[in-house]
């Protein structure tokens, strides 16, 4: 059993392979030339992949073996590129689509590590004030009252985490979860415009490659790991089969946007479906970047508001506190 690749080794194995393939190299010898220039993990992979090859297997049969180290959506594209003779423009797709795929969540934990950082700083410099004034006097319990806020910091920081786990991994139901954090405003469009855009790279790349319409659907759904539009997969799949074209059988779940329900029917009527996709991918993942900033920034404005809140209190308190003590000097002169 092999431990599962991570996005940036799916990417590198599949242009690489997908590069000697479309100059003619047979899979086997592309195989024994990669595990040449590869070490640790990778020249095994490559090792046993063409020891299987040699004893019969076919190339989807061989990455089979290899237990969960290939997604199943990786398996089957390959699966298809085997069969209609497209191996090579097949995993070229696959490596732009999980270069696609590592990138938007790099730019989404990139956008995220500034806010987190502003929320942090926030705890430890409102800690530092309270145990300041505590050691000024202002407030008999500063010490305590500034353990209190880092517990109580760490306390909030966790508690999306715990939530996410105690609802989606122990009670099961992430959807709806998935489904609650959709209806909120600038969250949800970030969720569904990633989703929008991993659907359709997987569909432009699946329509190219020739995989039959419900299949297609029915895989790119799954491949947005999004439980909202997972969970419509049947449903959709059933329309098709009724003969509702993909536009409305889509539009039926009220997932997808007006604009992109149109696009679809465009390609439909043009014949272009997978360059219609493919620029829907483009599309949406670029909305999804700005949806990201636009949480960014609103998280970021409410950490300053929140910091700015706690400063006046602080202020005040500080002020109320000097204030008693003038008046009780002067009471006792």
């Amino acid at each position: 059993m092999s431990s599962r690749l991570s996005l940036r080794r799916l990417s590198g194995f599949s242009r690489r392979l997908a590069t000697m393939l479309e100059a003619g190299i047979a899979v086997r010898r592309a195989l024994a030339t990669m595990e040449k220039g590869a070490r640790g993990p990778e020249r095994r992979l490559c090792a046993d992949l063409g020891k299987d090859i040699e004893d019969g297997c076919t190339f989807t049969e061989a990455l089979s073996r290899r237990g969960d180290a290939f997604p199943v959506f990786f398996l089957r594209l390959v699966h298809v590129g085997e069969r209609v003779g497209m191996l090579g423009h097949v995993l070229t797709r696959l490596a732009d689509y999980y270069d696609g795929v590592r990138e938007m969540w790099k730019r989404l934990i990139t956008r995220m590590i500034y806010p987190v950082f502003q929320y942090w700083a926030l705890i430890f410099v409102l800690a530092l004030v309270a145990y300041i004034m505590g050691m000024l006097g202002q407030r008999p319990s500063g010490d305590r009252d500034a353990l209190r806020i880092l517990i109580t910091g760490a306390a909030i920081f966790a508690a999306p985490f715990v939530l996410y786990f105690v609802v989606a991994r122990g009670l099961g139901a992430t959807r709806v979860l998935v489904e609650v954090a959709m209806a909120t405003p600038v969250l949800g469009y970030v969720l569904r415009s990633m989703a929008l855009a991993r659907f359709s790279w997987s569909m432009g790349l699946m329509t190219d490659a020739g995989v039959n319409i419900l299949d297609a659907v029915r895989w790119s759904l799954q491949a947005t790991s999004n439980p909202a539009f997972i969970a419509r997969g049947e449903a959709i799949v059933k329309s098709l089969k009724d003969g509702i074209p993909v536009g409305e059988a889509l539009d039926q779940t009220r997932l997808f946007p007006v604009e992109y329900i149109e696009m679809i029917h465009t390609g439909e009527e043009s014949g272009k479906m997978p360059e219609m996709f493919d620029r829907m991918a483009r599309i949406y993942s670029e909305k999804a970047d700005l949806a990201v900033r636009a949480l960014v920034s609103a998280i970021g404005w409410t950490v300053w508001v929140a910091v700015a809140a706690v400063i006046i209190y602080y202020i005040f308190s500080f002020a109320m506190s000097y204030m008693r003590q003038m008046s009780e000097l002067t009471r006792d002169l």
